[in-house]
């Protein structure tokens, strides 16, 4: 998870497979998102739906 849009920025937390987090928008190829308290950017790619 990152401050910024970007891959130079600064990392601010760490998802492991399997963290819930809410999208809260996307720009790009990143999504802002929240989980664990904590509102970062993450690649998209990074990213599954929930399995039924």
């Amino acid at each position: 998870m990152r401050a910024e849009a970007t891959l130079n920025s600064k990392v601010i937390n760490q998802l492991v497979v399997g963290d819930k987090v809410v999208v809260l928008k996307t720009n790009g190829s990143w999504a802002l998102v929240e989980g664990n308290g904590v509102k970062g950017w993450v690649a998209s790619e990074y990213l599954s739906s929930p399995r039924s």
